[in-house]
């Protein structure tokens, strides 16, 4: 199992994960990973030193609103080579589950529209550039690239109020009432 974007924290137990390699792009994650039997690999999504078809589950969580770059085309040029990387290490048959927070369709092209001015915005705020996909698009980028979409599950963010404090201290409205869900697409390698 890979386990892409782990953040140096990667314990899985079960009898079918024979090996879980733990791969972040931040060294000062995976330098203080307590788990000794995790191989830690400090890797970008987009290039990862694995060979083809080597792993049986990949998961993804976090990171793809993450991949973001000055312009909306380096962004989406980012999501389909991390999610085409991660097909290309799947084994045939093989799954990989990307948890990540996604928006309405039309929030998503409000996005897109204002992509630029959001970039220089955040820049000059000092605060990390993220762009959230549509479950309807997001799917499309796997079907092209990766493996086929299998189940979307949604998860409840309960009381959550941190990650939009992280951009905006102040605020400390539940997430749950924001149009940001958070879901679980799992994929399967045919």
């Amino acid at each position: 199992m890979v386990d892409v974007g782990s953040g140096g924290v990667a314990h899985y137990e079960g009898a079918s994960i024979q090996k879980v390699i733990s791969v972040d792009n931040v060294l000062e994650f995976l330098k203080h990973a307590k788990d000794k039997t995790v191989l830690n690999v400090a890797a970008d999504i987009r290039a990862l030193p694995l060979k083809n078809e080597t792993a049986d589950r990949i998961i993804i969580q976090f990171v793809i609103h993450h991949l973001t770059k000055h312009h909306l085309t380096e962004n989406l040029v980012n999501v389909c080579k991390a999610v085409a990387e991660s097909s290309r290490i799947l084994r045939p048959g093989g799954e990989v589950y990307i948890v990540d927070s996604m928006v309405p369709f039309l929030l998503e092209q409000l996005e897109r529209s204002c992509y630029g001015p959001s970039y220089r915005l955040l820049g000059m705020l000092n605060k990390p550039m993220v762009f959230f996909f549509s479950v309807q698009n997001f799917c499309r980028i796997l079907h092209r690239y990766g493996p086929a979409p299998d189940k979307i599950v949604d998860i409840d963010w309960g009381r959550m109020t941190d990650a939009g404090a992280a951009l905006f201290p102040r605020l400390k409205i539940p997430l749950k009432y924001t149009p940001v869900r958070y879901r679980l697409i799992s994929a399967v390698k045919r």
